[in-house]
């Protein structure tokens, strides 16, 4: 179970989405152009912060367990990022 905080949706492209020591979840409201998929990884990428704020191994199979498929989902986004505008 994931004890969240805060969910606060931010206006800045020049934030990216993050989990807070204080277990504040942030997001760019823009993610939400990408497909729900991509969503998804970045919504678990987050929650797994809450348990291991580093991206270390243990991070990465936290995130793996849930989204097998995460390595695509991870290189969609970071091809595509830059182009998720209305």
């Amino acid at each position: 179970m994931f004890n969240i905080m805060l969910l606060k949706l931010s206006n800045s492209k020049n934030e990216g989405d993050s989990c807070t020591k204080n277990r504040d979840l942030l997001f760019n409201w823009w993610i939400i152009m990408a497909p729900m998929s991509i969503v998804d990884y970045v919504v678990v990428h987050e929650l797994c912060h809450l348990n291991e704020p580093n991206h270390t191994k243990t991070f990465w199979r936290m995130v793996k367990a849930i989204i097998a498929d995460f390595h695509e989902r991870k290189e969609w986004l970071k091809i595509h990022d830059p182009t998720l505008v209305l």
